[in-house]
């Protein structure tokens, strides 16, 4: 398949998920077709500069979920006030699936900070204030659900800690099985602390817009970018951890999660992003199609594993993203230089590559002895076959794409 057909495949494949009555999209085909927080929120962050209409489907996922925002404690459903909803089931045939859960189910600690980064990246792009003011007091209380119902000790840091003893555990993107152990809970994954620092910073910049107390939220960023480098970074290692334990103890596994971090910004110097940057292009990572999951030097390693191993396009958008944006040239010494953007401009053409021979944009695919294969029909412990139609994996496909479109041809996508 050429980069024409791969284009509208995935413009189908995206207008096929669409809300019949709203312009929000489903996370996925079959068990994923109804709304998701997390995947509707970054499926819209993609779609936003890709197409016409990307901004109407932001203003429609951030209304939808405003709406659905949490108001009250209820444990079975993990809700807490201002918390954005992992998943919403419409009907009684779909809830009766899940019977120990209520719908909305709120078991997401990410999907509140992104929801302000939705709105913010919004505005920016399309100077909308009305619709901001709007939904500020929706605003105002998922920052507060970060600050005093995420942050469990007032630490800054978001804590994942089920309410529910049968709910979501690892309330990350990675929710399957992040570790290849078990390590005390509650647990701090280190791209959420990213979320939540960019977050703060939207709320501080939408704040001030409104001459409102902006320098709260500028003060929780910064106090949170410097306790996350304090307590993530490791310098012995070169590397963040991939999370905190209960006791504030760091947790090492080698994985794609910290190159969300470039996309945050809450990095405090280029060393520790050219430690970043060249731990995720070793080959125990890197691949010809997407950095894995996982290395395949850790224990519980498959490339076949959902979040052990496999290789996500959502997860490598994040990755390039902020590599693309990133640059760094070590001072004194030229042979330390290290250009992110061209390692950036490789990881775009691996994605690219790898759906063009896929044929399509699917929720996961696998790099095995060098051979990339499918991820369909999995059977076994940690396996979870994989969808071919997912929303944000078409959408990141499509947001490399319409990079290299004249503004003409821009102007003709639509979903």
């Amino acid at each position: 398949m050429d980069k024409k057909q791969l284009l509208e495949k995935v413009i189908g494949d995206l207008k096929s998920l669409k809300h019949p009555l709203g312009s929000y999209l489903f996370a996925g085909g079959e068990d994923y077709r109804w709304l998701f927080g997390r995947d509707s929120l970054i499926t819209a962050l993609m779609l936003l500069p890709a197409a016409q209409n990307g901004p109407e489907i932001a203003r429609s996922t951030i209304r939808t979920l405003a709406k659905l925002q949490g108001k009250h404690h209820n444990w079975r459903s993990e809700e807490q006030p201002g918390k954005i909803l992992h998943e919403h089931r419409d009907s009684e045939w779909q809830k009766q699936k899940i019977p120990f859960w209520e719908f909305p189910y709120y078991g997401s600690l990410d999907a509140t900070p992104l929801f302000i980064i939705l709105a913010g990246e919004y505005v920016r792009k399309t100077n909308r204030w009305d619709f901001i003011k709007e939904i500020w007091p929706n605003l105002e209380a998922a920052a507060n659900w970060m600050k005093y119902y995420g942050d469990m000790d007032g630490d800054y840091f978001i804590e994942c800690e089920q309410l529910n003893p049968r709910g979501i555990r690892n309330q990350c993107w990675k929710d399957h099985t992040p570790f290849c152990h078990k390590p005390e809970y509650p647990v701090c994954f280190v791209e959420i602390q990213g979320y939540a620092y960019l977050a703060y910073l939207y709320m501080s910049e939408m704040a001030a817009y409104f001459n409102k107390d902006w320098q709260g939220y500028y003060r929780n960023a910064e106090r949170l970018k410097f306790n996350f480098n304090q307590k993530f970074w490791n310098e012995e290692r070169g590397a963040f951890a991939l999370a905190l334990d209960a006791n504030k103890e760091q947790v090492h596994t080698a994985a794609s999660n910290t190159g969300h971090l470039f996309f945050t910004g809450i990095i405090d110097n280029p060393e520790k992003m050219r430690g970043i940057a060249e731990r995720l292009c070793k080959p125990d990572l890197w691949t010809p199609y997407g950095i894995r999951t996982l290395s395949d030097k850790e224990p519980c390693f498959n490339p076949y594993l959902y979040h052990l191993g496999s290789i996500w396009l959502m997860d490598n958008w994040f990755t390039y993203y902020g590599l693309k944006n990133a640059t760094y040239t070590h001072p004194f010494a030229r042979e330390r230089k290290f250009d992110f953007r061209e390692k950036a401009k490789e990881l775009k053409k691996n994605m690219l590559d790898t759906a063009c021979l896929l044929g399509e944009a699917p929720e996961l695919h696998a790099c095995d002895n060098g051979e990339l294969t499918t991820c369909y029909g999995l059977e076994g412990w940690g396996t979870k076959s994989a969808n071919h139609v997912q929303a944000w994996s078409a959408a990141a496909i499509l947001n490399l794409l319409v990079e290299d479109l004249s503004e003409e041809e821009r102007k003709k996508i639509l979903i």
